[in-house]
């Protein structure tokens, strides 16, 4: 590492700042008597051709490149932080679940924050969270090109309704045996939008009231079907090993997302 010097050749040149290159942007430094000296008072311009302070410009920019290592090796993860105990949630479901479970005192009023958890090198992560970067891990989206997904273009059949694909089955669930002809259309839709759009102008009124309850069975039941009729299903799955798989999806209860740098949810559409 080392400073240097352009411009003090210039008959122009009147005075010597230093400026600090992050490898993304220039940062100016500045010195001053204290450390949280006034911004009105730090010195921006020093005398032309003075090298005094050159070490200690240097140092700094040593101490910016061994943070930026630092932080390049942390991992951060987002999570809900209940006001009543303190604890850590994956998402905004398992903390109602958490406040149905724990017995809070009586001032508790539900509060909650959203927190950014840190972990540094070397440190498990969080009960909860998944490094989408690591090596026994198995990403995936909804973008129909992934065998794997449920927007892959393969039928499936249910309970003798057949689905264009998976997705189309998943979003028909929550009607099936309450609005029979809304799911037929939902499996005429001709794509996967058309059939997101039949379903959510539904309402939930619409759905079964045990659709909540009973969601993981009805996936799981789609997903038994998907891999008995779908030969390129069970060949991705297979190809993956032993790898843990993940869903990279918004929905924090069918998969999970990254944005904070670990993935959270509860994944169960990979699991």
């Amino acid at each position: 590492m080392q400073v240097l010097c352009y411009g003090s050749d210039l008959p122009a040149c009147s005075a010597r700042i230093y400026i600090l290159y992050t490898g993304q942007h220039y940062d100016p430094i500045v010195s001053g008597a204290e450390a949280d000296v006034a911004v009105e008072q730090e010195q921006k311009k020093h005398k032309k051709g003075d090298t005094s302070l050159e070490a200690k410009a240097l140092e700094l920019a040593r101490r910016h490149v061994a943070e930026a290592a630092k932080k390049a090796k942390q991992r951060r993860a987002k999570k809900i932080k209940c006001g009543g105990c303190g604890a850590l949630l994956s998402d905004a479901e398992a903390f109602a679940t958490h406040c149905g479970e724990v017995d809070h005192d009586d001032d508790f009023a539900y509060d909650c924050e959203e927190v950014e958890v840190v972990i540094e090198e070397g440190e498990e992560l969080p009960e909860g969270t998944v490094d989408l970067n690591a090596d026994h891990v198995y990403s995936f989206s909804n973008t129909g090109k992934d065998p794997l997904c449920h927007a892959y273009p393969a039928t499936v059949t249910v309970a003798g309704v057949s689905f264009p694909s998976l997705e189309h089955y998943w979003q028909a669930a929550p009607f099936i045996g309450e609005e029979d002809a809304l799911v037929r259309s939902i499996a005429a839709a001709a794509t996967v939008d058309e059939a997101m759009i039949l379903a959510g102008g539904a309402g939930p009124n619409a759905q079964r009231s045990d659709f909540r309850e009973r969601r993981l069975e009805l996936l799981a039941e789609g997903l038994k079907a998907k891999a008995a009729q779908c030969p390129a299903f069970v060949q991705a799955l297979q190809a993956t090993g032993d790898k843990t798989l993940v869903f990279a999806d918004t929905d924090p209860w069918a998969g999970m997302q990254a944005p904070g740098g670990l993935a959270t949810g509860q994944n169960a559409v990979g699991k």
